[in-house]
């Protein structure tokens, strides 16, 4: 009663319900009017600390580097501004393109990949990688949690994940497993720490052989729904701002908005992740106060 292939639909499903009971089949309804909405990619969270992990990475190896992208939320990185997925093929899949890719281009080559993807199946591809001394650069994005798909823990998760959201309390150390198959340069950076991941990034870009950048950063969605905090959110002084649309070119926050050529932060999307603070050149965005005035550049 059922189609063998392609995709369910609520007609499919009463047709075939119907024709299993018996039962008369269903009138024809009408189609409701199409409505033309604008496009609407998908895109990062406003605060998502992979949008400040893909940043950094792009500001040292550059654009002629190859990135493999993996399955999870780090996917929406695929797009403009970001451009953190030059090709993506299935889940665990990064590490071993980015290994294939770097054998025959004789280049150093990116892959990222989830903690929960990374444990699922990135390990097998890492030590492959280790073996062969393939010249990769492994980013591992640690956000505690398997956000993509409904929030389910994940092996980096906190033991108590209603209380704290802190890497030093997951069951397992994605850091000890990557030294347990062998590789020996590792870094474990703050995303939003400019000075700490930038470190690291180019210590790795300039060595040879497999080496490993984890960040760690909770995912914003899950740390604000434990912790019942949010950071100030940010605004944009419209007498220092110049129209470069910088913010919006290199970040893609859906928090920034544009609308007649002036530039605003939508203070209820805003997470304050301050990121579009600091790369703006003429200082015109701030955090604001509790009394709603602007402060300081942070």
């Amino acid at each position: 009663h059922f189609p063998w292939e392609f995709e369910s639909s609520p007609e499919l499903a009463e047709k075939g319900i119907r024709a299993f009971l018996n039962l008369e089949e269903m009138e024809e309804v009408e189609e409701a009017p199409q409505t033309e909405l604008p496009a609407r990619p998908p895109v990062l969270c406003p605060g998502c600390p992979h949008r400040t992990s893909f940043h950094m990475v792009n500001k040292v190896f550059g654009k002629k580097t190859v990135y493999c992208n993996d399955i999870g939320c780090y996917t929406l990185g695929y797009g403009e501004p970001l451009n953190a997925c030059d090709m993506l093929l299935c889940m665990g899949s990064s590490i071993s393109q980015a290994s294939g890719i770097s054998r025959v281009t004789k280049k150093r080559t990116v892959a990222y990949i989830g903690d929960s993807t990374f444990f699922h199946s990135g390990l097998p591809a890492l030590a492959n990688a280790v073996q062969a001394n393939d010249n990769i650069t492994v980013v591992i994005l640690d956000n505690y949690i398997t956000a993509m798909t409904g929030f389910q823990p994940s092996l980096t998760s906190s033991n108590n994940p209603d209380i704290e959201v802190k890497a030093e309390l997951a069951h397992f150390s994605i850091e000890d497993a990557v030294k347990g198959v062998g590789v020996k340069k590792v870094h474990l950076v703050d995303p939003f720490n400019e000075t700490e991941i930038l470190t690291a990034l180019k210590d790795v870009k300039n060595s040879e052989g497999v080496n490993v950048v984890i960040c760690n950063s909770p995912c914003v969605i899950h740390k604000n729904r434990i912790t019942k905090e949010k950071r100030e959110a940010y605004q944009i002084d419209q007498e220092l701002c110049t129209e470069c649309s910088l913010c919006v070119r290199q970040l893609g926050c859906p928090a920034i908005l544009v609308v007649d050529g002036v530039y605003t932060i939508d203070e209820e999307l805003c997470d304050g992740c301050d990121l579009c603070a600091r790369g703006c050149h003429t200082d015109a965005i701030s955090i604001i106060s509790k009394s709603g005035e602007a402060c300081a550049k942070q």
